[in-house]
């Protein structure tokens, strides 16, 4: 025979206190679950979608297809700028064109010569000023706006639409964003002999304009030798 030690012997529970001890590890794993399965499916509080964002322009907002130009809000090139809408005269129309540009010492009339005063109006009546070829020539003449027949670009800024830069010639990716961006930007073309407002940029190489003088949109940019501009 042997002797089996009592310190090995493990000791004996209650069959109550182990049905006890049962049932509740039963209660607490189904709690568990229980508690997994209303975690997973426990509604998403929606985000809400951002606010639509709107980008203000000034000025008449005209989307223009074309291959060549460059959107100054971005500096990329791009094919959707937007422009100002412009307004365009004639030299020679409405009851302006036989008045004398600048008085007696020009000797001649807006119709024969004034190609450079009636863009500048463009600008000026473009910008909510109230004047057209007629009454901006008249303001010029009585105010120091002309030298002989040539105007004295800076003394349209006394009516408070604009503000001349002097002139200089941009390149054209330049005079692309310049117009987009609103600045007036005046072309001399046809050999020197002629001035006409820049209004946008339709294709490569192409600028529209306003001509207060011809039956014609578009000048290439290579035919362009001065500018004159306005911001």
């Amino acid at each position: 025979p042997y002797i089996v030690s009592s310190t090995m012997r493990a000791p004996l529970l209650p069959i109550a206190t182990l049905l006890a001890v049962l049932v509740v590890a039963v209660h607490a794993q189904s709690l568990t679950e229980a508690l997994d399965m209303h975690e997973q499916e426990a509604p998403v509080a929606p985000v809400p979608a951002p606010a639509e964002q709107k980008e203000e322009t000034s000025g008449e907002v005209v989307t223009v297809k074309y291959n060549d130009n460059v959107n100054p809000r971005t500096g990329e090139w791009s094919t959707e700028v937007p422009l100002l809408g412009w307004t365009s005269f004639k030299q020679c129309g409405g009851s302006w064109g036989s008045n004398t540009l600048g008085g007696s010492a020009c000797g001649s009339t807006i119709c024969a010569k004034g190609c450079a005063m009636t863009s500048v109006a463009m600008i000026v009546a473009s910008r909510g000023g109230n004047y057209n070829p007629g009454t901006l020539n008249d303001y010029l003449t009585k105010n120091g706006g002309y030298s002989g027949c040539a105007i004295v670009w800076s003394k349209v800024d006394a009516l408070g639409k604009t503000h001349y830069q002097g002139q200089k010639m941009l390149s054209n990716s330049d005079l692309c964003s310049y117009v987009a961006s609103g600045k007036g930007v005046i072309l001399n073309v046809r050999n020197g002999g002629h001035w006409v407002l820049a209004t946008g940029c339709p294709s490569s190489g192409v600028i529209a304009v306003n001509d207060p003088g011809f039956s014609q949109s578009t000048y290439k940019y290579s035919e362009v030798s001065r500018m004159a501009i306005y911001s």
